[in-house]
């Protein structure tokens, strides 16, 4: 016997996930500040549809959303959005009504996901979150959409 009691092991076990949640929610939280900061548009929307646009040889299929913004966070955007997504060939894409906070870019006609960590889940604490980090753009004197080149 080691003298390792099962409630010592039990809060550690506890510990161990707690930290790993706190890391996870400091991921999610970093990668926010930087999708609102470095994207022209961020905002609350509902997908209402999706297509398949192209499927290039590439090894990228090309989707198009439409989806309604139930709150825009920050820069301009119409009621109604249309946005492009590229995944890989052969990805699932599947249509989740659910509110989504969301990043994008644009090429001047059209937006575009960038890619990863540019969604995120509509929950409160986020969309409050997302409105100081869009704060923060307007303090500052040039602003740059890097995950946007």
């Amino acid at each position: 016997m080691t003298g390792i009691s099962l409630g010592k092991v039990a809060v550690f076990i506890a510990c161990y996930f707690c930290s790993n949640v706190a890391s996870a929610n400091e991921v999610m939280e970093q990668a926010l500040a930087n999708s609102v900061r470095q994207a022209p548009l961020t905002a609350v929307v509902s997908r209402v549809s999706v297509v398949r646009v192209d499927s290039g040889e590439s090894g990228w299929d090309e989707y198009e959303y439409n989806a309604e913004v139930l709150e825009l966070i920050n820069g301009e955007s119409p009621k109604d959005i249309r946005y492009s997504v590229y995944v890989e060939a052969g990805d699932d894409v599947t249509l989740d009504k659910a509110p989504i906070l969301l990043s994008l870019c644009s090429d001047g006609e059209t937006f575009y996901s960038p890619g990863v960590g540019t969604i995120f889940p509509a929950s409160q604490s986020l969309i409050n979150l997302a409105r100081i980090y869009a704060l923060d753009n307007t303090n500052l004197s040039e602003v740059t959409f890097d995950i946007c080149k």
